[in-house]
């Protein structure tokens, strides 16, 4: 059996095949079992679910036992070989719960989701064939109601009835998509057949209406109308709803239906909502966002449905309540409240007809005929509905109501796009207050406890315990709370205990909040959320992420999509994958628990190991003159990312800058070998070209300590260097020649050319009219052969001879080297030659040919993505101009230097104060 894939069906009768060979799963219990575990494959289930689904409330004493017979047994079918006691790898068991771990495609009921999901995003795109046939496969992975063994709709578990309402949805979706695309024959007998399995679904009755209509067969149209009004005459004591009396006026055309009246029922105007908080601050464009929608909704004949989602304690509940206090009086008919965490539709829909005034006695059964029956009740009525923490689309649908006059309110820690798919809701996702508005919060809250004081004076203390908060609303009120009930506490006090602790344990029940978002997931994306609070950096892009959980960039953006629909995490518009910084504290907790170190140290090593591979590419983009370092074959599970041009390559430095510090800085402690120091080299250019001198000095420092802890010469001579580098741009020239020398002695005494020819370089370029220290640099690369650094000490014996007041041959090695750069494909060094000599020319006095060379170089620079030396040439260009002109090139120098936070942006300001 092992070498048969498993496959399961549970639209229908739960069955199971092993290959071509169907399994028998044993007695009607068991089977109900497997088929609850089917359909929250990947979640764990709490024992007592599966007790109430067999027994309800007459279980046995002995029902734990028999449920454990029941897995046990399963496991022996699915795997005959399985030894004693062991778990499997299908069925296992944590706590008091168990769960179904299956691959992707092995469910049908998996299946059909995904398939209805692809129907859905290619109708929206117009992809019509696509959208028809993708429904169409949906709906026949069906063979029958869910997890059918034969019982009624009464005595089925209302979780198999919320599947069957869910089949419907994409029934009646599929329906809309065929008449609206004209491709009726394709679907008609899938959305008959779903229309039979629901017979008291008014709104899928009426779309099988259209379609009959539409196909050219208004007499079954009519004849399936008489039925559904018989059957809800006979099953509810109800006359068709208005979506299905609307659907016989389409099929009439011009002669109107004169339909009955709904039964007479008891009215009840209900006031449900629960207590407004009285110290609710801020969130006004939130709020003013919700009146638009629902003023749209009112000119276009209706009220939407808008459901805000966000992560745990961001206040989703909150601003939605306040909301709706705002504009209870437009809705006189009452306002109903339904908190909807773990309840299925069946069970919500009761509460809200027993709230509407349906005696219990007078409920159906089967969801689809208590949500027609809770349509009725709500049409023509104009009513308020918020329903709280809603798990899915799935148990909202049978809640909405079908009269125009009424107004839904959502909240979701999920992102309900399947919602605004189906059903047109409108999306609201509720971020994080500004840094303002969380100070307003804290203010507000400790002003209640403590009373009024000087709080503009306790701005700073204030805006760091929000930051430790991360802003987060459930946090900051709950430290303000903690604060307030003790007067005389510091608030520089409690800002100092956030930072010295920040887990969570400040937080009250934040790890309650976040849990019921974290044990939704399956294990793949739980392992990932986890592993995600490993990366030292605020953010990272999808192949960090892959390299973190050691599988492929599509498999692990799957998973990211999973928590971003949980709000576990957040993904920016370029695709930054960020955690909150508490649900990043929660994570690192989760792993400390349940990944063991081994695991996460492999994920550390293929983490730092993306992102020296990654470095060394995108270092050789940057083209810099000290050619990077290679690190070998990159191990498996690390995912590499590749660059064809400068500007991508910059880009990622700039967008990884911090998180490469951090590693480098990390690691420096660690006897890891020379990769610490060989990524710190990666970044030379990127400090060099940005501006981040203080960032360059700082990771220089880490990769020669890491070189000197491992005792790496080689390590020590190229850090050495480095850090002379810095160190001379932040303005010590004995310093920098201090460590040049240094380094000339490690890379002399290990023999290597061009560790020693890059140095005498750098030691020119620290004193310009030394002229030897070029000229050996340019020997020592003639011996080794290295022709770009054979052209890059022409280019620096040209600059020596510039600053010795040599023009003339200057100006001829400016030349030279400005043919090699040519020769090697050089952009920016045929720039920085042009540089040299419109700097001459203009000291020349030939203005008018400087200026030429000087737009030229800077145009290049700007190609090449060099903004600094960008600026540099935009400097010279206008002390060369006179001027608008030069005031012109001036201010865009002085945008970049700004930018880039280079301390040249004051010698430019001053300039154009000056006009000079």
């Amino acid at each position: 059996m092992s070498q048969n894939p498993i496959r399961f069906t549970v639209l229908g009768p739960v069955r199971a095949f092993s290959g071509d060979r169907e399994l028998n799963l044993g007695p009607r219990q068991q089977r109900q079992v497997l088929g609850l575990l089917l359909i929250r494959a990947g979640r764990d289930i709490p024992v007592h679910q599966f007790v109430e689904m067999l027994w309800g409330h007459a279980a046995p004493a002995s029902a734990v036992n028999s449920l454990h017979r029941f897995i046990g047994a399963l496991r022996r079918i699915l795997e005959p070989d399985l030894p004693a006691r062991s778990q499997g790898r299908w069925l296992l068991r944590r706590d008091a719960a168990y769960r179904l771990v299956a691959p992707q495609g092995a469910i049908d009921l998996m299946e059909f989701r995904r398939l209805a999901d692809e129907a859905r995003e290619a109708e929206s795109m117009g992809f019509r064939d696509v959208a028809i046939a993708r429904y169409a496969e949906a709906l026949r992975q069906s063979s029958g109601r869910c997890a059918d063994d034969g019982s009624d709709d009464t005595h089925r578990y209302s979780v198999f009835l919320s599947i069957d309402a869910e089949y419907a949805t994409v029934a009646r979706d599929a329906a809309r998509a065929a008449v609206a695309f004209g491709r009726l024959g394709e679907l008609l007998p899938e959305v008959r057949r779903a229309a039979e399995m629901n017979p008291l679904d008014e709104s899928l009755q009426a779309r099988l209406m259209l379609m009959l209509a539409a196909d050219g067969r208004q007499a079954d149209a009519f004849a399936l109308f008489q039925s559904v009004r018989d059957t809800l005459a006979r099953e509810l004591g109800v006359d068709p709803g208005p979506e299905l009396r609307a659907a016989y006026d389409e099929v009439l055309q011009p002669r109107q239906l004169k339909a009955a009246d709904p039964a007479q029922v008891v009215r009840v105007s209900p006031a449900q909502l629960p207590r407004d908080l009285p110290l609710f601050t801020g969130r006004r464009a939130e709020l003013d966002r919700i009146g638009e929608l629902r003023r749209a909704g009112e000119r276009d004949g209706g009220m939407p449905v808008i459901a805000i989602d966000g992560m745990p304690g961001v206040g989703k509940s909150t601003v939605a309540l306040h909301w709706a206090y705002e504009v209870m009086s437009r809705f006189p008919d009452g306002q109903l409240y339904l908190d909807l965490r773990g309840e299925d539709p069946g069970s919500a829909l009761s509460s809200l007809l027993s709230t509407l005034g349906v005696p219990e006695t007078a409920l159906p059964s089967g969801v689809a005929a208590k949500a027609a029956l809770y349509r009725s009740h709500l049409a023509g009525r104009r009513m308020l509905v918020l329903l709280d923490n809603a798990e899915s689309a799935e148990q909202v649908r049978p809640l909405l109501p079908g009269a125009a006059e009424c107004l839904t309110l959502v909240t979701s820690r999920r992102r309900l796009t399947a919602l605004a798919a189906s059903d047109g809701a409108h999306l609201l996702t509720l971020g994080l207050p500004g840094a303002d508005e969380a100070r307003q919060l804290l203010t507000r809250r400790l002003a209640a406890a403590l009373g009024e004081r000087n709080w503009a004076a306790e701005r700073a203390a204030l805006d760091a315990i929000a930051r430790a908060c991360g802003r987060l609303p459930a946090a900051l009120t709950t430290v303000a709370a903690e604060a307030g009930s003790h007067p005389a506490v510091s608030l520089d006090g409690v800002a100092a205990t956030l930072r010295r602790d920040p887990g969570l344990d400040a937080f009250g029940g934040l790890r309650t909040a976040f849990a019921g978002s974290y044990e939704a997931l399956p294990e793949p994306a739980a392992r990932l959320f986890r592993l995600l609070s490993l990366h030292p950096g605020p953010d990272l892009a999808p192949a960090a992420a892959a390299s973190l959980a050691g599988l492929p960039e599509r498999e692990t953006g799957a998973l990211i999509a999973r928590l971003a629909a949980e709000h576990l995490v957040t993904v920016s518009a370029s695709q930054r994958i960020a955690q909150h910084v508490l649900l990043r504290a929660y994570a690192a907790e989760l792993s400390g628990k349940h990944d063991a170190p081994a695991s996460a140290e492999q994920a550390r090593a293929r983490l730092f190991a993306h992102y020296r591979h990654t470095a060394y590419e995108a270092n050789r983009n940057l083209r810099p003159l000290l050619e990077p370092i290679p690190p070998g074959a990159a191990p498996a599970g690390v995912t590499v990312e590749t660059f064809g041009e400068y500007c991508r390559a910059f880009a990622w430095f700039r967008a990884e800058h911090r998180v490469l510090r951090a590693l480098v800085e990390q690691c420096a402690g660690s006897a890891d070998g020379p990769g610490v120091w060989q990524l710190a080299t990666t970044m030379v250019p990127f400090y060099q070209w940005s501006g981040l001198l203080h960032d360059w000095l700082a990771t220089m420092r880490a990769g020669l300590a890491s070189a000197e802890r491992t005792g790496d010469p080689l390590g020590q001579a190229h850090m050495q260097r480095c850090l002379a580098g810095a160190v001379y741009s932040l303005g010590d020239q004995d310093e920098a020649r201090d460590r040049l020398q240094r380094a000339l002695r490690l890379f002399t005494g290990l023999g290597v050319l061009t560790g020693q020819a890059h140095v005498h370089l750098n030691l020119g370029l620290v004193r310009p009219a030394d002229e030897a220290s070029f000229g050996t640099a340019l020997k020592l690369y003639e011996r080794a052969g290295y022709e770009r650094g054979v052209v890059t000490a022409t280019e620096g014996v040209a600059l020596s001879h510039a600053t010795l007041g040599r023009d003339a041959s200057a100006i001829a090695l400016y030349e030279r080297a400005m043919a090699g750069y040519q020769r090697l494909g050089d952009q920016r060094g045929v720039a920085s030659c042009l540089l040299g000599l419109g700097r001459l020319r203009r000291r020349a006095g030939d203005s008018e040919v400087a200026a030429e060379l000087l737009r030229r170089a800077v145009e290049l620079f700007r190609e090449a993505c060099h903004r600094g030396e960008e600026a540099e040439a935009l400097i010279v260009l206008g002390d060369t101009l006179a001027g608008a002109e030069a005031s012109a090139a001036w201010r865009a120098a002085l945008d970049i230097l700004a930018e880039l936070r280079l301390p040249a942006a004051q010698d430019v300001r001053d300039r154009l104060h000056s006009g000079r």
